[in-house]
């Protein structure tokens, strides 16, 4: 008695190829998005985080809250400091 199979051969071969392809795409997927995570982390730590950069979070943090507060769009902490000790 024969036994029935549930795909051809010609199918088996067209799901291995589709297999093969997804594969291929989600890796590449998955590399470029490492590729994106490393270049944001490093911007972050370069920019963000650097204690010295005038654009780093708390420096940019003050000066908004200023600016806020005394409706200055130019304040900045270091200006204030020096307008009000001379």
């Amino acid at each position: 008695m024969a036994q029935a199979t549930l795909f051809t051969n010609k199918q088996m071969i067209g799901l291995g190829v589709a297999a093969v392809v997804v594969g291929g795409l989600a890796i590449w997927q998955i590399k470029k998005g490492a590729q994106a995570a490393a270049q944001i982390t490093e911007e972050v730590i370069t920019e963000d985080l650097n204690p010295v950069s005038d654009q780093n979070l708390a420096y940019r943090g003050v000066n908004g809250v200023g600016a806020a507060l005394t409706g200055d769009n130019e304040f900045t902490l270091g200006r204030w400091l020096y307008e009000i000790t001379h």
